[in-house]
């Protein structure tokens, strides 16, 4: 995320194509006759796009570019929904699964970074 922010402004090719398109050739047609459209350019900021891009409407994207591409970026608000929600039952259950188990380092008796929260701190071969 960080990369695309840095990078958003200086590859304009690859990120903001239409609107690049559009300053270069302002009466292209596509293969319905319509002008070559793109959805407004979000404002500057490094991280100014995001509400921009919670805000604009999927009629307006429709219009912009196509239903093609409102029923990809649905398909990915679905995705990011339901692994969201996944993610937060499973830590809900996992993290204090693994924070109370019993498996510790044999020297100091104890159990330190990460693994007090992954599967390493469970007791190998338990299964009850």
């Amino acid at each position: 995320l960080l990369l695309f922010v840095l990078l958003r402004k200086r590859l304009r090719v690859i990120f903001e194509f239409r609107a690049v398109l559009a300053e270069y050739a302002r009466d292209l047609d596509d293969h319905d006759g319509r002008p070559v459209g793109h959805p407004p350019l979000p404002p500057d900021g490094l991280f100014a796009w995001v509400p921009a891009t919670l805000r604009i409407s999927e009629q307006q994207l429709q219009e912009e570019v196509g239903l093609d591409a409102v029923m990809y970026l649905r398909l990915v608000r679905f995705g990011i929904l339901l692994f969201g929600a996944l993610s937060l039952v499973t830590f809900a259950i996992l993290v204090p699964l693994y924070a109370t188990g019993p498996n510790k380092n044999r020297e100091t008796n104890t159990v330190t970074g990460i693994s007090v929260i992954s599967m390493a701190n469970l007791t190998h071969g338990n299964n009850s």
